[in-house]
C-alpha cells in the first residue's frame, strides 16, 4: 500500500490528507498523465501561437555569427566587401556524442589529454584485418526484437475513483464571501 500525503487538505467536507493507492492502481493514474509519443510538451498561445495573425510583427532574433566566409562574387559599389559571418548548419560527430552520451570521445581516458583523428577506416578489408588481428568478432551481434514481459490481465482489480475520494462529485458548498456571479 503506498500513501500519498497531500499538500493541502481534499476539498471535501472530510478533508482527507492522505491518499493510499495499490502500487498498479498508482502507476495507472501516473502514467494517465504521460503525454504520448511525438507530441510538444511546450504550447505556446496568444502571439506567439503557431496560428497567430501576429506572429510575423514580432521581433526576429539576430542571426548568430559563427564562420568566415568570403563574398566570392565581384564588388559592386554597395557592397563593402566585407566577408559576412554564417552559422555553422550542424554539429559534428564529437560534439554530438558529447551531447548525448556526455562523453568526451576526443579526450584520452588514461592520461586526458586531446587526440586528434588520424583517418576515418572504410574500407571493409582493412577493418576485418584489423579485427582479425585483435581477435575480435567480424559480424555485429544479432539484434532481436524486442519482447514486454508478460502481464498478467488485471482489468477488475482497479479501484473506481469514488473509492478512493468518496464524495468528490457532490456539490460542494462556496463560502459566504467568495465573489462570483449572483
Amino acid at each position: 500500500m503506498i500513501r500519498y500525503r497531500l499538500p493541502r487538505p481534499w476539498p471535501t467536507p472530510t478533508g482527507k490528507t492522505e491518499l493510499e493507492f495499490e502500487p498498479q492502481a498508482l502507476l495507472r493514474r501516473l502514467s494517465a498523465l504521460m503525454p504520448g509519443p511525438y507530441l510538444n510538451l511546450t504550447r505556446y498561445a496568444g502571439v506567439f501561437a503557431n496560428r497567430s495573425r501576429f506572429r510575423e510583427k514580432l521581433p526576429q532574433p539576430r542571426p548568430l555569427k559563427r564562420a568566415v566566409v568570403e563574398a566570392s562574387p565581384p564588388h559592386t559599389p554597395a557592397d563593402t566587401g566585407t566577408p559576412f559571418e554564417l552559422r555553422p548548419r550542424r554539429l559534428g560527430w564529437a560534439q554530438l556524442l558529447c551531447r548525448v552520451l556526455d562523453i568526451d570521445v576526443l579526450t584520452c581516458a588514461k592520461c586526458a589529454t586531446s587526440m586528434t583523428v588520424i583517418a576515418f577506416l572504410t574500407d571493409a578489408k582493412v577493418v576485418t584485418r584489423i579485427l582479425d588481428h585483435l581477435e575480435l568478432p567480424r559480424v555485429a551481434p544479432v539484434i532481436t526484437e524486442s519482447r514486454l514481459p508478460a502481464v498478467e490481465e488485471q482489468c477488475c482489480d482497479v479501484p473506481a475513483f469514488d473509492d478512493v475520494v468518496p464524495g468528490w462529485d457532490e456539490p460542494q458548498e462556496s463560502p459566504p464571501d467568495a465573489r462570483g456571479p449572483p
